[in-house]
């Protein structure tokens, strides 16, 4: 399980002096535990504030990536996650996602704004804002996931395959389709912004059996209401089912 990043701006908690327990183990369970810490999908453009996560969905059992910014130099790539649970272990994988009249800016780890050139290329190396630090996110009901279209040059957010490799750049819609990423955000923020109530939290067993075709253990009950209170049921499902088809041709 991942540790907590920190960035600038956060307020400081503070510490519980325990008297004799010195056990690694519980010591790692105490820093990465906290509910706040939590990374869930985002589903309405209200809940893209602070800390996100651009990921692109890899196939069940495949590891995810993520749009990143380079530690040392203005470039933007993509990497693989390494936590299971797609929740973030380096700070160059995290933006910090603002709106602003209605666009929103992305900021990485270093204070740079995500930028695009006119030819495309993705760059983080601006302080301050023009209209191509402005993004305009639009969420995809249907795919759980997300488009990222640049203001400036009225291009998307799109991964392409060439000689070298898979880079990330900005393509225009008729030239490519959009790449579909899953915006990961952290509890605490979302928290603000849905609703908490019971119907909202809550699904039934009948449910989600109808929904994987067949009847769940206790286990896979437990899983499945965990990954919908998270907003990663469908693929949870999509793993489930996965799964079940390993075990059988097993």
């Amino acid at each position: 399980m991942s540790m907590r990043l920190t960035f600038k701006g956060d307020k400081k908690t503070k510490k519980r002096k325990r008297k004799t327990d010195h056990s690694s183990k519980n010591v790692g369970l105490i820093a990465s535990e906290s509910n706040d810490d939590v990374w869930m999908n985002a589903l309405s453009v209200s809940e893209l504030k602070g800390p996100i996560v651009l990921c692109i969905q890899g196939r069940p059992g495949e590891p995810w990536e993520c749009l990143s910014s380079h530690p040392n130099n203005p470039n933007v790539h993509v990497l693989q996650m390494e936590d299971e649970s797609h929740a973030p272990d380096k700070t160059e994988q995290v933006w910090v996602c603002r709106e602003l009249d209605g666009n929103y800016q992305l900021k990485n780890s270093n204070g740079y704004y995500l930028s695009a050139k006119p030819d495309g290329t993705l760059v983080c190396d601006k302080t301050a804002i023009s209209i191509t630090e402005e993004w305009q996110p639009k969420f995809l009901e249907a795919e759980n996931a997300w488009t990222w279209k640049n203001v400036g040059i009225n291009s998307f957010l799109t991964l392409q395959e060439g000689d070298s490799g898979v880079t990330v750049c900005c393509i225009r819609e008729k030239d490519q389709k959009p790449t579909k990423w899953v915006c990961r955000v952290q509890t605490r923020f979302a928290r603000e912004k849905r609703q908490d109530t019971s119907d909202k939290h809550h699904i039934s067993r009948q449910t989600l059996e109808a929904m994987a075709k067949r009847p769940l253990t206790s286990d896979e009950v437990k899983l499945l209401k965990k990954a919908y209170r998270n907003g990663m049921l469908h693929e949870a499902l999509l793993d489930l089912r996965t799964a079940s088809k390993s075990d059988k041709y097993g």
